[in-house]
């Protein structure tokens, strides 16, 4: 399957797969290491998952 970052449903499943690690590993100590280091090629659509996670409630995790 190749990722076409210009198709809405790229990043809705880019946003479900974020949601279920986060309720999965919620209380492992490796979420504070989560990246997106093997997407180098992405580096200038990063901005777009960064307002995903905001939008999303990170910071209910962090209360």
């Amino acid at each position: 399957m190749r990722l076409n970052f210009e198709e809405n449903i790229t990043w809705k499943r880019a946003e479900d797969q974020v949601d279920k690690l986060i309720l999965r590993d919620r209380n492992h100590p490796s979420v504070i290491g989560w990246s997106i280091g093997n997407e180098l090629f992405a580096i200038a659509l990063l901005n777009k998952p960064k307002r995903m996670f905001q939008k999303n409630g990170m910071k209910e995790l962090s209360n």
